[in-house]
């Protein structure tokens, strides 16, 4: 019999938890590690990096953000009453927001590019699609940021969408096929994310497929701690 404490579970019901907290922390984090590649340049070392043994600071707040999504995202699916609820809440959560944003870094970037006001309006539409659908994002528009040290990019946070999708993706087809309400299941689909992580970055994979594996670990620790949250 394990020992009375405190459980995931206890707190993952309501509100009364710290994870607002958590996801503040981290954004913040990642605030003060972006700060000093783009005003110093790509190379510029940056806080913790060296305590961290090569990791950014940066890299470990998207590993929390990850982590958060995986537990929350599986709560999502074992939650809807259906498939098609589960897929709109996820675009609802993801879209919106993105439009938002986009728009108003278009409206921005008008008044901060140095280009001709017609070159820059005839390159929205792409960068619009292109990050709208999340298919070969586009970080820079014409005049905005090019003389700054770490380059154009003006919104480089955007690259982990992609790969927040393939995590959402992932629970989705781990959820049809019923693996999600099994124990063992989970047990099983965790360990072979582990001994992918472990072996694809020995092998020639795609670049794309690594960061994938990095990026889906803490995802998929994220959702075991929801699976398993009463134990």
């Amino acid at each position: 019999m394990m020992p009375p404490g405190l459980r995931f579970g206890d707190r993952a019901a309501g509100r009364e938890n710290n994870f607002n907290l958590i996801r503040m922390c981290a954004a913040s984090g990642v605030l003060v590690s972006h700060a000093w590649p783009i005003s110093r340049g790509p190379g510029a070392v940056e806080p913790l990096q060296a305590q961290l043994h090569g990791l950014t600071l940066g890299t470990v707040c998207v590993y929390i953000f990850f982590a958060i999504s995986g537990f929350f995202i599986t709560k999502s699916f074992e939650r809807s009453a259906s498939i098609a609820r589960f897929l709109l809440a996820r675009a609802l959560r993801l879209f919106p927001a993105l439009v938002v944003v986009l728009g108003l870094t278009v409206l921005a970037g008008l008044w901060l590019t140095r280009a001709p006001a017609a070159t820059y309006l005839a390159a929205v539409p792409e960068y619009l699609i292109r990050n709208l659908t999340l298919f070969r994002l586009q970080y820079a528009l014409p005049g905005v940021f090019e003389a700054n040290p770490y380059g154009p990019a003006i919104n480089g946070s955007l690259w982990t969408l992609n790969y927040e999708v393939l995590c959402y993706l992932g629970v989705f087809l781990v959820g049809i096929a019923g693996l999600l309400r099994a124990p063992r299941g989970v047990a099983v689909v965790f360990v072979a994310v582990v001994a992918l992580c472990l072996a694809v970055p020995l092998l020639p994979a795609h670049p794309r497929l690594v960061k994938l594996l990095d990026l889906g670990l803490p995802f998929a620790l994220g959702a075991a701690a929801y699976i398993w949250r009463d134990r």
